[in-house]
């Protein structure tokens, strides 16, 4: 009845009696449309999944349709128990979903399912059930050959995994031939295979030898599981194989043939070979997977076991019968046995071997081959078929005799055989057959060596001998070849000899070690051919006596050194004057033999030193003599008496003549003057002496030595030398700091040492001057003191005693104790500057420091005036601003300042000053701020000050928080105002910069008084203390008191607190087009807005500008008019529309409504055909209406379209009239929206117009028409700038015009 199917109604309701109509009800909402999917009923859900834990269902969005255009309002999902009991319903109230997941279900029970559909009419019908199984398709079995042949594939399926929680109800083969690539088959081969089956068979459909990929899949409740798919071939198993023949054997092996069957064209895959343990018991079992290997060798048997032996054939399809069972014996033939000759003469040759392994088997017979030419036994190479020279019948002995003069039953070869040598191989024979012969041996007849002549001495040790050997002439004779010698010796008691084996005949030499020193050895040798030995030679003659004394030559003693001399030079010619007297020492070893005597040799040159013989020396020294010393007269030596004369002495032992000593040269004169010795300098781990020599008596210097004691009080020994003669002292290193070393200095000349000379205290200690101290250093200081540091310098090894310091060169007060390293200096003049140096001294002297210069100045004092600007710009949530007072800087010159702070986590403050301060070299301005901190936190600080002393004392410690006091509201404005009165402003929060905003307080200002403006506005505060607490709201609803009237002009401003205090006041806050706001309600809207009217405009229409009309607002909200205005926006389209000006309230036509608009505005400079969109508002001093017309005027800037003329009217049917126009010339340049065709006259308001809107340009109508006589009808067109002119005609009945 309403018109409004599924379309949304509103309804209320209210009793009527006879007192009258009661209140209505609330309004209720309700749209009419049926329930969904009605008449009929949704589709049942359908299964996405399911497990033993879960059943997922889907269903379809429904359409518009299916819910007669009503809100789709969610589902009803119905699910029962799983065991045909009561349904659980379930909202759902996503209209978008389509698919829900049961859990907690019931492994393998059956669940109904259903749903319905929701919406703002009500529920659908339910859906038809869903039947669902808790549980998921089985898994995959894993299928297996049972068995194959060339026409048939026998299989079964094992299902190891899951049955998914139902249980399998049937089985389902596919077969493939390409692996299930393409031509997958829709339907299986065999279906409803019993669950429970063994095995089935599938007949091959084409010829044998042709693969199939057979997948099975079980099928439960849930649905079809997953195949698991096998690959064969259709082909019967190998046929049984051949015999398995023995290849070759050992005592440990049997090697046997295996070879394939017929395959039936499957490919072979391997063998399974199979050998019992020798005595009938069980089977083991080995696998060959190389398909090309042939043979099989069984390892690890015993030997001389009879081994059964059997095997199968493996294809791709199965396994062959067993072969044929074969025994076979674990046994080898004999290995080769080793060669060699026990003996030999000019006759023959006596052969033996030793036998190798028997192979299992026992050896019954050996059998001798033999060769001339080690190629022929006796023709072609050796086989076991080879014809042998001997055989022993019986396994003893192992040895031959071979008889070269009869050779093979008669022949003598050993004139014939090549290079006089004759071939040898043996082998032996067993069970098992005639085994490998032995290498070929060769050997000569030949007799052995002769007699070799007595070894000779070389050489010897202390418990060796070297002696030498060789062959004799008539051995060099002999055809056999030298394969070397044998040394014989016995134990130097005249026992057994120990022999050994020499077998580089090249060598001819030989060292017997690990002899007895003083014992006497019989040393015999022999020679050695590839025939034999000869006899042993006669023993070897020793040195003096029988036989050679076991001991090395006697070391070399040392050369010759000066003893003692007299009388030299000699100045008295006196024939026993000059006389010198040498020494000798012996370190070294006796070789031992005990030293029997010396033999001294002296020379007046080298030369002619070196050609005195070792057995002719000038002095015979008997080793009895301790010291081992001779004296001489240097005249005895031919030249000048004092000369050079060169030295060397050598010891003589039973063994023989020693080793030479050196050679030395030694002046004859007295030695060298004691030199004079003084301490030069040290240091901690040295000490330096200078020397100088005194009288030489002749002789040249050749050094100096250098003798000290440990420091500690101990006797003297030789340190070092001097072999440079120009350099006149001595450096000792590596010393004990601070000893007292006892030192002394010897002069060495060519004569002799020197006495020696010493320091004059006889000691000199290690120690050095003080190391260089560092320039002292600034500790506390004031403009009139200075506190100097310094640093203890090294000591060098001897312990610091004072220190002085100097100012100008100055010293300052009485030496100070070795123990201060710092000192007070006062009375000093402020900013003068003072130049300082400190000396450093210890045992041996002081050591100057350079000079430092200091300014009379002190640290900066500590700033007691840190805090933090809470309120400065800089500072914010992750910052804090600093300031402080320049404290007193000490008549230092400022640098900067440090500021140091912890984590904010309550930790310790950093040594290290924050880099974000950026005043550490710059002392101004005393503020800074400090970045990179985090929200909210407490952080320590402490601040220093810098001057050009240094960093004076930090700060006392103090806490501050990272924040700020908020930002400053930027954007009061007031949204609604009334005559009431009441003002309503709000702001929008501003930045809490790091502290939450917990109040805010402003100002109400009063600018008029009956609407007068105030020379002196009033204020009313709004805060806590006038409304009774904090707010923390954004806006402020005042409502009538006292303060606040109607019709008058205020304005709000407000600030935000927070923990660290107010935040700047805002700007006085603003309405929507002033900065203040009166009490006024807002006007009422203009209304008529259209295209103005010709008679409010006064001209015509014209295509170059439009103007807007409209009708005065009717309430201007409490104001009156001559204070309203109204704004008009136009543009090109809604999104571009800005204001183009205003028009005074008071500017109204008089007698307006008469047409309908009071007030009009002109948008010039258009183009023809320009659409343009306009908006008017109406303003109060307070407020602007809502918009004037909704959605936005479109208007065209064009005139008005000239007449249409009537082309053709007639009427040949009584009550109708046709009728045909033509097209305006000039349709003003917007198109024709519509023609307006009326009879009668034309101000005749009882005549209805006949609107005709063009279709396609169309000027043709038809319309009915009762009069019975001639009238007049009219048309006009019209555009969007209105009406064209009337075109008037009479007719009907009518003829053509």
């Amino acid at each position: 009845a309403l018109g409004k199917s599924q379309e949304v109604i509103w309804l209320q309701v209210a009793a009527r009696s006879q007192a009258g109509v009661g209140d209505f009800s609330s309004t209720m909402t309700g749209r009419c449309s049926d329930v969904p999917f009605a008449p009929t009923k949704p589709n049942a859900p359908t299964k996405v999944s399911s497990s033993m834990r879960h059943i997922t269902v889907t269903w379809t969005l429904p359409s518009s349709t299916d819910l007669h255009n009503a809100l789709h309002d969610g589902y009803k999902l119905w699910i029962d128990d799983g065991a045909d009991g009561p349904f659980t319903g379930i909202r759902l109230t996503d209209n978008l979903q389509t698919q829900y997941t049961k859990t907690g279900v019931h492994a393998g029970a059956e669940y109904r399912l259903k749903i319905q559909y929701l919406s703002e009419a009500g529920e659908s019908a339910e859906s038809d059930l869903l039947m669902a199984v808790a549980a998921a398709p089985p898994d995959a079995p894993i299928p297996f050959v049972v068995s194959t042949s060339d026409t048939e594939i026998v299989f079964g399926a094992d299902l190891r995994g899951s049955t998914g929680g139902a249980p399998i109800i049937y089985w389902q083969l596919y077969v493939s031939q390409d692996g299930f690539q393409t031509n997958i088959p829709a339907t299986p081969t065999a279906d409803n295979i019993p669950a429970n089956f063994n095995s089935r068979s599938f007949t091959c459909p084409t010829p044998k030898a042709k693969y199939y990929w057979l997948r099975v899949h079980g099928v439960s409740a849930a649905g079809v599981g997953v195949g698991g798919i096998l690959k064969t071939k259709c082909s019967s198993p190998p046929d049984t194989p051949p015999d398995p023949t023995k290849v070759t054997s050992s005592a440990n092996s049997v090697t046997i043939d295996i070879r394939p069957s017929n395959l039936h064209d499957a490919y072979l895959t391997g063998f399974k070979v199979y050998v019992d343990d020798g005595a009938g018991g069980p089977w083991s079992i080995d696998t060959v997977l190389d398909t090309t290997q042939r043979t099989f060798t069984k390892y690890g048997l015993s030997p001389g076991l009879p081994y059964k032996f059997r095997y199968q054939v493996v294809s791709e399809v199965g396994t062959s019968a067993f072969s044929k069972t074969v025994p076979h014996y674990s046994a080898g033939t004999p290995e080769p046995p080793s060669l060699y000759v026990t003996g030999t003469d000019n006759e023959g040759i006596f052969l033996a071997w030793i036998p190798g392994f028997n192979g299992g088997a026992a050896v019954s017979t050996w059998r001798v081959y033999g060769s001339l030419d080690g190629l022929s036994w006796p023709s072609g190479e050796w086989t076991p078929a080879s014809s042998p020279m001997y055989v022993n019948a019986v396994p003893m002995p192992y040895a031959r005799y071979i008889d070269c003069r009869s050779w093979n039953g008669g022949t003598d070869v050993r004139s014939v055989a090549r290079d006089g040598y004759l071939y040898f191989r043996v082998s032996g024979v067993n069970a098992a057959g005639i085994g490998q012969a032995s290498q070929s041996f060769r050997f000569r007849c030949s007799p052995p060596p002769g007699q070799p002549d007595r070894p000779q001495k070389v050489a010897g040790t202390a418990s060796s001998i070297t002696i030498s050997y060789g062959p004799t002439p008539a051995d060099l004779s002999n055809p056999a070849i030298f394969t070397g010698y044998k040394v014989l010796y016995d134990d130097g008691f005249g026992g057994d000899y120990s022999e050994v084996l020499i077998t580089q005949t090249s060598q001819t030499q030989y060292t017997i070690g690990g002899l007895t020193a003083g014992l006497q050895y019989q040393i015999r040798v022999k020679t050695l051919s590839e025939v034999g030995e000869s006899e042993p030679s006669d023993p070897m003659l020793g040195f003096t006596t029988t036989y050679p004394t076991i001991g090395a030559d006697a070391d070399p003693p040392t050369a010759p050194y000066y003893a003692t001399s007299a009388n030299c030079p000699d100045a008295v010619n006196d024939p026993t004057a000059c006389e010198l007297s040498v020494g000798w020492d012996f370190p070294g070893s006796n070789g031992g033999a005990a030293i029997d005597s010396w033999y001294l040799y002296y020379a007046e040159s080298f030369q002619k030193l070196m050609e005195i013989r070792a057995d002719k020396p000038q002095k015979m020294v008997n080793s009895s003599v301790s010291p081992a010393i001779e004296t001489f007269l240097c005249r005895e030596v031919d030249g000048p008496i004092q000369k050079n004369v060169y030295f060397r002495v050598v010891a003589v032992t039973l063994v023989g003549i020693g080793q030479y000593s050196g050679v030395s040269r030694i002046y004859c004169a007295n030695r060298p003057d004691a030199p004079i010795v003084n301490d030069e300098t040290g240091t901690e781990s040295s000490i330096t002496v200078t020397f100088q020599e005194q009288l030489l008596y002749g002789a040249k210097v050749v050094g100096y030595n250098i003798y000290m004691n440990d420091g500690l009080g101990g006797s003297l020994s030789f340190r070092g030398a001097v072999e440079d003669t120009s350099q006149r002292y001595y450096t000792a290193t590596g010393l004990v700091t601070d000893r007292d070393y006892r030192i002394q200095v010897t002069v060495v000349s060519e004569a002799g040492e020197s006495l020696p000379g010493s320091p004059p205290s006889g000691r000199v200690r290690s120690c050095g001057f003080p190391a260089k101290p560092s320039a002292p250093g600034r500790g506390a200081s004031t403009a009139n003191d200075v506190e100097l540091v310094w640093q203890a310098p090294a000591d060098n090894g001897c312990p610091m005693t004072s220190y002085e310091m100097y100012r100008s060169d100055v010293i300052q007060g009485a030496a100070m104790p070795y123990t201060t390293l710092r000192q007070t200096f006062a009375g000093l003049t402020p900013k003068s500057v003072y130049a300082w140096r400190l000396k450093a001294c210890n045992a041996r002297g002081c050591t100057d420091s350079d000079v430092i210069y200091m300014k009379a100045a002190g640290l900066p004092a500590s700033i007691s005036t840190l805090a933090a600007e809470y309120e400065a710009s800089t500072a914010g949530a992750n910052a804090i601003a600093l300031s402080w007072t320049a404290p007193s800087m000490e008549e230092g010159i400022p640098i900067g300042y440090k500021v140091f702070r912890n984590n904010g986590d309550g930790g310790a403050v950093s040594n290290f000053p924050d880099p974000t301060c950026g005043l550490n070299a710059r002392p101004a301005p005393q503020r800074c701020t400090i970045t990179g901190l985090q929200r909210g936190r407490r952080y320590t600080f402490q601040i220093s000050a810098i001057n050009e002393i240094g960093e004076g004392p930090k700060s006392t410690m103090q806490e501050f928080i990272s924040a700020a006091v908020p930002a400053k509201v930027s954007n009061v404005i007031s949204t609604s105002a009334s005559l009431a009165p009441t003002l309503r402003f709000q702001w929008d929060a501003p930045n809490d910069r790091g502290a939450y905003i917990y109040n805010y307080d402003g100002q109400l200002q009063r600018l008029t008084d009956s609407g007068v403006i105030l020379a002196a506005p009033v204020i009313k505060d709004w805060e806590a203390a006038a409304r009774g607490g904090d707010v923390t709201n954004t806006f402020v609803e005042l409502q009538p008191t006292g303060f606040l009237h109607p019709v008058e002009e205020y304005r709000f401003r407000v600030r935000a607190y927070n923990e660290m205090g107010p935040a700047g006041t805002s700007d006085w806050g603003w309405s929507d087009w002033s900065a203040s706001t009166w009490t006024l309600d807002r006007p009422n809207i203009p209304t008529n807005v259209d295209r103005a009217v010709e008679a409010l405009v006064g001209r015509p229409v014209s295509n170059k500008e439009i103007s807007i009309g409209w009708q005065e607002a009717t309430y201007f909200g409490g104001d009156i008019e001559a204070n309203v205005k109204y704004e008009v926006y136009a543009g090109l389209s809604p999104s571009t529309m800005t204001s183009r000006g205003t028009v005074p309230g008071t500017m109204r036509l008089a007698g307006s409504p008469v047409v309908g608009q009071t007030h009009w505005f002109t948008l010039p400079g258009l183009d023809q055909g320009m659409h343009v969109f306009f908006q008017v508002y109406a303003w109060n001093r307070g407020w602007r209406s809502l918009q004037a017309v909704t959605p936005h005027k479109e208007l065209i800037a064009a005139a008005k379209p000239s007449v249409s003329a009537f082309a053709k009217i007639v009427s040949t049917t009584t009550g109708v009239v046709d009728m045909t126009w033509n097209y305006p010339s000039d349709d003003g340049g917007a198109p024709i929206i519509e023609y307006e065709i009326v009879y009668g006259n034309v101000s005749d308001a009882g005549t209805a117009p006949y609107t005709i809107t063009p279709d396609a340009g169309a000027t043709v109508a038809t319309m009915g028409y009762t009069a019975g006589s001639t009238t007049m009808f009219h048309i006009r067109a019209r555009n969007n700038a209105g009406y064209s002119s009337w075109d008037s005609v009479s007719c009907c009945p009518y003829t053509s015009p």
